[in-house]
This record gives structure tokens, sequence and C-alpha cells, in this order.
């Protein structure tokens, strides 16, 4: 997977990793278990950057258990099942080239992930890039039901239409899957969405593999003691970290373009998910 966003994060990483001993240790949080999955969807995630003109593709998971949910890139899923999986002695000895090394196998980027607490109601945040958080109720999505049938995953699909914070979101959901979830923060219908995307296709969404081989569901308690703002006001930091990325190169570019080299890329991508925060 080749997008901005990885680049940047491997040459942060290359950066770190050359500044510390190879026999530093990575200390690698151990995450307590909330209970195992009993339903798993992988989808694949298309983002489109109109600015950039540039699409980036995820894989991604939906992890279903009794009491909660949990969404995140199936990169970082599979790094975390790893990397907690093992011995503890083994873990706690990892360096940060060890670590460096299980995360390109594993394809993981970043620690980012939502928590859906299904009895209180309630869902979790943490946006890794800026290592803040923030929760809220489980949004209602206000489902409209519309004809149309479309097959994904060899599931018949019936499809429903919704207004969420600024976007329109057009969703195909299987009767057969009687799961009211899907991915990011779409749920409530019925039964489990398999494809969605919103109307300007900026986010497009598709399943392409379902499990029912239980796994754990963590929890990280070092996302629990980061710093708690508003959905709003996180978007709005992330937002700003995206485009002050190579912002004074860039400028420094336009300005003198013969001693000055044109930047990677003009900003970090930014697909914002949730309008009403712009």
């Amino acid at each position: 997977m080749k997008n901005g966003l990885v680049a940047v994060l491997s040459l942060l990483f290359c950066v770190i990793s050359q500044a510390q001993v190879n026999s530093k240790r990575a200390l690698v949080e151990e995450m307590p278990v909330l209970e195992k999955s009993t339903f798993e969807c992988i989808y694949t995630h298309i983002e489109h950057d109109a600015d950039l003109d540039k699409d980036d593709v995820f894989d991604e998971i939906l992890q279903l258990g009794k009491s909660y949910t949990r969404y995140m890139k199936h990169g970082t899923y599979k790094s975390d099942s790893v990397l907690q999986l093992m011995d503890k002695k083994k873990r706690d000895a990892l360096t940060y080239i060890q670590l460096n090394r299980i995360q390109v196998a594993n394809r993981w980027q970043g620690s980012e992930f939502m928590l859906f607490n299904l009895k209180e109601r309630t869902l979790f945040h943490r946006i890794w890039l800026l290592s803040l958080r923030y929760e809220e109720d489980i949004p209602a999505l206000d489902w409209e039901f519309l004809p149309g049938e479309k097959t994904v995953l060899g599931y018949k699909c019936r499809k429903a239409r919704c207004s969420f914070r600024g976007r329109e979101w057009t969703a195909w959901y299987s009767p057969e899957l009687k799961m009211p979830y899907g991915p990011w923060k779409l749920c409530g219908l019925p039964s489990l969405i398999l494809m969605a995307s919103d109307s300007s296709n900026a986010h497009t969404y598709e399943a392409i593999g379902l499990r029912t081989k239980p796994s754990e569901i963590y929890m990280s308690t070092e996302a629990i003691e980061m710093k708690k703002l508003s959905r709003q006001e996180c978007y709005r930091k992330l937002k700003e970290l995206c485009f002050s990325f190579c912002k004074g190169m860039w400028e420094a570019y336009n300005e003198d373009t013969v001693n000055n080299p044109r930047p990677a890329v003009k900003h970090l991508p930014y697909v914002p998910y949730e309008l009403d925060c712009e």
C-alpha cells in the first residue's frame, strides 16, 4: 500500500530509529483484553483527496463482540495481535528496530482506533497522529430505505441512505447478517453493511472478507491517558497538522524554484469524514 501518510510515517520512524541505539528497548504497551470477537468483517476503504487528486487505499477491520466493537486499520490489528500474543519477556526485550520489522511485515499504519461500548452506548476514538482522543455517544443515524439490490461477497444486499454530519451516505446491507453495524461509524440498519460510500466518493467501503474465528478485542491503556478534547477540536487540530506539513518548504519552492526543491507532497492527505467540524 503506497500513500503519502505511509511514506511520512516510514520517514519519521527511520529518523527515530537512527537516533536510537540498537539495544534501546521499545517498551511496547501490554493491552488488556476486553473480550473476544464473535464476528469480523474486513473492508477495503478508498479515500479520495480532491485537492491532491489522489486515492489512498486501506484494508480495515470491524471486530464485533457482545459488549464491544472495534474498528481500525487491518495492518494495525495484525501487528497488535502479534505483539500482544508474544511472550511478555520477548515483547519487553524488543528493540525499536525489531519492533519496526514486525510492524512493516504486518503493514502497520499507526495506532488509531474506534472502540464502541455497546452497553453504555459510547464511542472512544483515539487519533494517533495527534496523540489525542475524544468520546461521544454512539451516533444515531436516520436511515431512509430505498429500492434496489446489489450482491456483495455473495450476499444479496438492500439499499439505504442517510445524511450524517455533512455527508450523504448510501449503504448496502445484507438481511442475512443480523448485525446492525458497518464500517467507521455507519450503523443502525437492520443488518450488516457490506458496502457504503458518500455522495462525493470521498470515502468508499466494500467488504472483502467475513470470519467467525474469535480474536481478542484490546483496549489501549495508553490511549486512555491521552489528552481528551471535543470531537470538533480534535478534527480541527488534525486538519491544521495535515496542512502545515511541508507548508514552509512548499512556499519556499514557489518563491525560489531554483534553489529550493519541490517537496514530495504539498500536504498530508486530508479527507474528513464529518464536515460539521470544518
